[in-house]
């Protein structure tokens, strides 16, 4: 339930925000077995973001989403760009036959705003 938009973006017109009436931004589950390293690269940018919202990008392990790192509490006002690579050797249990990615924006409060652009999953 993120909006598109389109006063905010990093390299074309468009990009996705997040307000106070938002829920989780979650890619569908995507088959990683097979693989031995996937990278996660997005740009985002916060606005009045408190460091105890707890915005965080999330992998899910097959059971529960694990937090990756917190997002909320960096910079305000700028785009900054979020990349993470993850091995099979390290991290097995995001290697399964439905990996999923989620950006946990549900305690964002009012005023608060969260944009992400340019999302790209590669998977080696």
């Amino acid at each position: 339930d993120w909006n598109i938009v389109t006063n905010q973006a990093v390299s074309q017109t468009q990009s996705i925000k997040c307000g106070r009436r938002d829920n989780d931004l979650q890619l569908p589950g995507f088959d990683m077995s097979g693989y031995s390293t996937v990278t996660v690269s997005f740009w985002y940018r916060v606005d009045d973001i408190d460091a105890n919202d707890n915005v965080t990008v999330q992998m899910w392990n097959g059971s529960t989403y694990v937090d990756v790192e917190e997002i909320g509490d960096d910079p305000e006002g700028t785009w900054l760009q979020f990349s993470a690579t993850f091995t099979s050797a390290a991290n097995p249990e995001y290697f399964g036959t439905n990996a999923r990615l989620k950006i946990e924006g549900s305690s964002i409060d009012l005023g608060e705003n969260l944009w992400v652009d340019d999302f790209l999953v590669t998977a080696e």
